[in-house]
């Protein structure tokens, strides 16, 4: 079927407490980080029904050391003629008005995300969310 689903974590590595809300905002580059064309929808813009995607946004915030899950989660499914773009990075800015930042791999990961879209250049992102384990 396609379907891609990456978790990302956001770790307060300030000494003050750090207020996040809604959505992070994301930008997708290909493999010479240059910005690629791609929607990003809030929720799982009808891409797949998975528990928990589509709850509603809530105000959060990390003491130091605290930490926040969102995910993405997209297809590929092809349905275009000619190749399709892959993202190979990805920058992030937790909330509106903060500054992009490049999303680090972890050292099981440094591969490259390969976030291939297909043809259908939709992106779901999930709302920031408490970290499970704490």
């Amino acid at each position: 079927m396609g379907l891609r689903i990456l978790h990302l974590e956001f770790t307060n590595c300030s000494e003050r407490p750090q207020h996040l809300s809604g959505y992070p905002r994301l930008r997708v580059l290909d493999e010479n980080r240059t910005r690629m064309d791609v929607r990003v929808r809030e929720g799982s813009a009808g891409i797949a029904t998975v528990e928990g995607f589509d709850d509603p946004p809530r105000e959060l915030t990390l003491q130091p050391g605290g930490t926040a899950r969102t995910g993405l989660m997209w297809r590929n499914t092809n349905t275009a003629t000619g190749a399709p773009g892959v993202g190979e990075y990805l920058e992030i800015a937790p909330t509106a008005g903060r500054p992009w930042q490049p999303v680090e791999q972890s050292a099981a990961d440094r591969d490259g995300l390969h976030i291939d879209l297909g043809s259908t250049g939709t992106l779901g992102v999930r709302a920031w969310h408490r970290d499970e384990s704490g």
